[in-house]
């Protein structure tokens, strides 16, 4: 008896888009990511959203685990950067209160 096996292998494509953090606190920055199988999808991100896409980030890094049926799954890591070093200076100088004399 001849058996053949099919093993394809998948493999699950993440790509996105990040817009910058411009807040001086909180955060208004935002990921918007495809992923390159059609079907369904689940997303977990390190913040525990479980939505395709997500905004309202702070600045720094988020990952997201894009699941597409039992056995597949793929991680990526978006850096969420700030407006520009210049934009954190003011920040942080416009929330520095000068002590009393």
């Amino acid at each position: 008896m001849d058996v053949a096996v099919n093993d394809n292998i998948v493999n699950l494509n993440i790509t996105g888009n990040v817009v910058v953090n411009t807040t001086c606190s909180g955060g208004n920055g935002s990921i918007d990511i495809s992923v390159n199988l059609a079907g369904f999808h689940t997303y977990i991100w390190s913040n525990n959203e479980m939505t395709q896409d997500i905004s309202n980030l702070p600045l720094g890094v988020h990952t997201v685990t894009v699941t597409a049926g039992p056995t597949c799954s793929s991680t990526a890591t978006f850096n969420v950067p700030d407006k520009s070093s210049h934009y954190l200076h003011y920040c942080f100088r416009r929330s520095y209160k000068a002590p009393a004399t």
